[in-house]
């Protein structure tokens, strides 16, 4: 919210040299996915990626990369055998959808 706010004030003092369909880009970034309510990350890390001419940018680019973050992560665990330890690792497949 607070990066929006940020680029909300950037494209009002901006607004004499650019057109409106500037805003229709940035609040579109910002706009949330219909069934999970979720804002999508590629394309606020795609307006982050813009460079815009204006004291605030700097800001609002910090702004941006601070409201992105992670919420889950996956951890993976893995499991190998061999016969003899001459021989090589093989890879234990638990993928039981593959089985």
């Amino acid at each position: 919210m607070a990066a929006q706010a940020l680029l909300n004030q950037i494209l009002d003092d901006m607004m004499g040299t650019v057109s409106a369909d500037l805003r229709k880009v940035v609040n579109s970034a910002f706009s949330r996915h219909p069934t999970s309510g979720r804002i999508s990350t590629e394309r606020i890390l795609a307006l982050k990626r813009q460079d815009f001419d204006h004291p605030l940018w700097p800001e609002a680019r910090k702004a941006l990369s601070d409201a992105v973050e992670v919420i889950g992560s996956r951890t993976y665990l893995r499991f190998y055998m061999r016969e003899t330890s001459k021989e090589g690792w093989k890879n234990i497949d638990l993928n039981f959808s593959s089985l």
